[in-house]
């Protein structure tokens, strides 16, 4: 997401010089579009493929809508492994 924001902000921020808005409201309109635009295609198009595997170092299972807290099983799966290890 790093290298993708600027390009994205540019391109974003052009087609806004030209409207009469108040700075803060330009703000917040290319900020909250570009960063929607982040993060699903990040989700979509990186995170669980090969690309995001090298990235992160682990691949994520493709999950639609995306979650932000995991679910009680898994959760209680990895309790139980880490208590195995113990």
């Amino acid at each position: 997401m790093y290298l993708v924001h600027l390009p994205l902000l540019v391109a974003f921020e052009i087609p806004l010089v030209r409207l009469d808005w108040p700075i803060p409201a330009k703000l917040a309109v290319t900020w909250l579009v570009v960063d929607a635009v982040m993060v699903t295609s990040y989700h979509l198009l990186v995170r669980s493929t090969p690309l995001g595997r090298w990235l992160n170092g682990r691949r994520h299972p493709f999950r639609w809508p995306p979650t932000l807290v995991p679910s009680p099983s898994r959760r209680a799966r990895r309790l139980r492994a880490a208590a195995r290890r113990r």
